[in-house]
């Protein structure tokens, strides 16, 4: 039973690995290879930008990184000890004022994986195969469209919701109440602000005239900011943003589960690793700058990650009242 459990790890292990190795010493031919299928599938014009190419390139970096990542890890499971607590850190919330009841990360893990997988795959069928049956899930205000500005919606709800509670209790009787009430507040802010502008800040609800000024300087003659020509570099670099910062964040979180830490603010504020797959996809997806799927991909985790920091602070504010 020992050696079935080592060869089960063994085996993605070495595979993951290779992969990573190969992308990094086949990584010019590789890089021709998926330039030239872009080129065919998803630019009109047959062209790519400098730019385009340097996220590209970099895709396959991240790629080899994240492959060499989860080897090493399911190299590592081979030791009954570390699989042990990676298998309770699945299965706790890894601090002793956090219920685990709060959610459970083993179903967070599963839905989260599989719902990002699967539009993952959708959106590649749909780009590449132009599958008709797709075309009202992806066209411009379709159904993921619009579902994702109910969900961002949703999460600035809840955000917005977590600061009241936390305004109302002493439910973080430290330094750092202060300022993680406030970063709740921004981010009720910011998910509100994102979930508005998928809807062109209802103008593609009610169907009024864009203002002349606005019209002129929009690339898409909409009541939007992120679309504004002259502002499109800084939407570029916030759109690439989570490649960077979201795989730093999921390995701070595995390492602060692995080492039971006891600090709540971080128990709080730092994602699951339940969380891990789809963080690691959204990253790749914000490298290639496919824009629906990066934004359904984040609506996706900023809903699970509100929901479980609401829960969490509004079920330690009622003990505390």
């Amino acid at each position: 039973m020992k050696s079935a459990n080592k060869f089960f790890f063994l085996c993605p292990g070495i595979l993951l690995l290779l992969t990573a190795g190969f992308l990094i010493a086949a990584h010019s031919v590789v890089f021709d290879r998926l330039l030239l299928l872009i080129q065919r599938n998803l630019s009109p014009d047959q062209n790519l930008s400098s730019f385009t190419q340097w996220r590209f390139d970099w895709f396959l970096y991240y790629l080899a990184a994240v492959c060499g990542m989860f080897g090493t890890v399911f190299l590592i499971c081979k030791n009954p000890d570390f699989r042990n607590k990676i298998v309770r850190m699945f299965q706790t919330n890894g601090s002793r004022r956090l219920s685990p009841n709060i959610h459970n990360p083993i179903f967070q893990l599963l839905f989260s994986t599989v719902l990002g997988i699967a539009l993952t795959v959708l959106f590649i069928l749909f780009y590449t195969r132009r599958a008709e049956f797709l075309i009202p899930l992806f066209v411009e205000d379709g159904v993921f469209e619009t579902l994702s500005a109910i969900v961002f919606a949703f999460a600035a709800y809840l955000f917005g919701k977590t600061f009241v509670t936390s305004k109302r209790t002493d439910w973080l009787s430290s330094s750092n109440a202060n300022w993680i009430r406030w970063l709740f507040a921004g981010l009720t802010l910011i998910f509100f602000f994102v979930a508005m502008e998928e809807i062109s800040w209802g103008q593609r609800i009610l169907g009024w005239q864009t203002p002349s000024f606005l019209s002129s300087a929009n690339q898409q003659g909409e009541t939007s900011v992120h679309n504004i020509e002259s502002l499109s570099l800084v939407f570029d670099l916030l759109y690439i943003l989570p490649a960077f910062v979201l795989p730093i964040v999921m390995v701070a979180t595995f390492i602060f589960h692995l080492q039971k830490r006891t600090k709540f603010w971080l128990n709080l504020l730092l994602p699951y690793p339940s969380l891990s797959p789809l963080a690691f996809l959204l990253g790749a997806v914000a490298l290639t700058m496919q824009g629906e799927l990066f934004e359904e991909l984040t609506a996706l985790f900023a809903l699970l990650y509100a929901l479980r920091v609401e829960k969490t602070v509004s079920r330690f504010a009622s003990q505390r009242v």
